[in-house]
């Protein structure tokens, strides 16, 4: 895709590590020669402190990032200079749709089928359904990649609207992961972790390894039930149930974001017998203290990432190659690179069935 080809949209469809971002930076740099802008724009926060690094030890311009978690003051810094043409390269989530470029010349939408890209309350609307609206407006190229497009996304490549590559490779000699399917029935769980399982992660964290658990509910449990009549705390505000968490003490709604505190008794029969039912991130992380104590344990989801920089220190840490278990939400299934991990399991819950997802990446071969 040629930078001053004008308004055109590559869906770059690219199996995990077949190296979809090494396109985004070859495509950036004939931006760049032309004395361009690029827009990037990724599906979570989380992501940018590391999209940032990347770009900085790659280009030498300036590169801004754009996202709810700065403060007004470097929010406004940014737009300033993406409005001057002093930034070159700016990355951002979906609010950065809407930065002024002086010079505009590529508009990159990273994992385009995910709905982060797609803002639910207040002014709706989509971020990739508006790059195309921009690109074709500022008359320049348009890149939408991942590893399983949006079905709409797939039916433009297929009607010809848009141009479609395929990565079907792995980057060098990358092996894909083995997966193994761990039979749970007459198993006996702690905070939804079966025997088997924990045995696994005993195994690879004595070979000095990390590993990583995707569990895709934060906070302490799930639901609150009143052990005696059965009643289950919901919002009343949504059909939602409303979600424990202990630190700090509180039941949060994940639907409409209502927040109330953890009830002494049940609304149905004045019960004070109310137990956490099911496992989120804080328990699962409890549990894993408790288990591996010589172990740092690394929870990353939307709660421990809040205060600035926290979600930098604990990629930080990882990055280090030391053991160590992270267990966290989807924030920790897109996008990111951990070297040391591509030997370890990888735990993927299926709650409501008799089986866990087990997953080693193999080394590759020299």
């Amino acid at each position: 895709m040629a930078a001053g080809s004008g308004f055109n949209t590559l869906l770059l469809e690219g199996i995990t590590g077949s190296g979809k971002t090494e396109v985004y930076l070859q495509a950036i740099q004939q931006v760049l020669k032309e004395g361009k802008q690029a827009l990037i724009l990724v599906p979570e926060i989380g992501l940018t402190p590391q999209t940032l690094a990347r770009f900085k030890a790659r280009f030498q311009v300036p590169v801004v990032a754009l996202h709810s978690g700065l403060t007004d003051r470097q929010r406004l810094d940014a737009w300033l200079m993406a409005r001057e043409g002093s930034a070159r390269i700016l990355i951002g989530t979906r609010s950065a749709i809407f930065t002024p470029m002086r010079y505009p010349g590529l508009i990159i939408v990273d994992e385009e089928h995910d709905q982060s890209f797609k803002q639910q309350d207040g002014f709706r609307y989509s971020a990739r359904d508006l790059a195309v609206l921009r690109a074709k407006h500022e008359d320049i190229p348009l890149v939408l990649g991942s590893a399983t497009p949006s079905l709409e996304s797939l039916q433009n490549a297929l009607s010809g609207r848009y141009r479609h590559s395929l990565l079907t490779t792995r980057a060098g000699k990358a092996m894909p992961p083995a997966f193994e399917l761990l039979d749970i029935r007459g198993e006996t769980l702690n905070c939804g972790l079966s025997d088997s399982l924990t045995q696994r992660i005993e195994t690879h964290l004595a070979q000095d390894t990390q590993v990583l658990i995707f569990l895709n509910r934060r906070g302490f449990s799930p639901s609150l039930i009143c052990h005696n009549c059965g009643a289950v705390n919901e919002c009343t505000r949504c059909d939602a149930r409303m979600t424990l968490h202990r630190s700090p003490p509180h039941m949060h709604c994940h639907h409409c974001d209502r927040q109330t505190p953890i009830p002494l008794r049940c609304n149905q029969c004045g019960s004070d017998d109310l137990r956490p039912s099911g496992a989120g991130t804080e328990r699962t992380e409890d549990y894993l203290c408790q288990r591996f104590p010589k172990t740092p344990v690394l929870r990353i989801d939307r709660d421990s990432t809040a205060r600035k920089d926290a979600m930098s220190r604990l990629m930080a840490q990882i990055h280090t190659g030391k053991p160590c278990i992270m267990i966290g939400t989807q924030m920790l299934a897109k996008g990111h690179h951990f070297p040391a991990l591509p030997w370890s399991p990888c735990w993927m819950p299926t709650a409501g069935y008799s089986v866990q997802i087990f997953a080693v990446w193999k080394k590759p071969h020299n």
